[in-house]
């Protein structure tokens, strides 16, 4: 029910004309929260997105030296 609820908030905040993480598409993050990070060329991001992509590319980094 929980990811049902997420979903339809989505879908009002996507009609509510809010902006969408460029990584997820998303507007609202599994915590509930906006994207609030904005890069240089316009695209928006929540802050748990960026930190997972960080922790991913960390990750095979490491797979590739070691």
């Amino acid at each position: 029910m929980d990811a049902l609820h997420l979903f339809v908030s989505n879908a009002k905040a996507y009609f509510a004309n809010l902006n969408d993480c460029a990584i997820c598409y998303g507007v609202l993050a599994v915590d509930r929260t906006l994207p609030t990070k904005k890069c240089p060329n316009g695209h928006w991001f929540h802050a748990l997105c960026l930190f997972k992509v960080d922790e991913t590319l960390l990750f095979l980094l490491i797979r590739l030296v070691v």
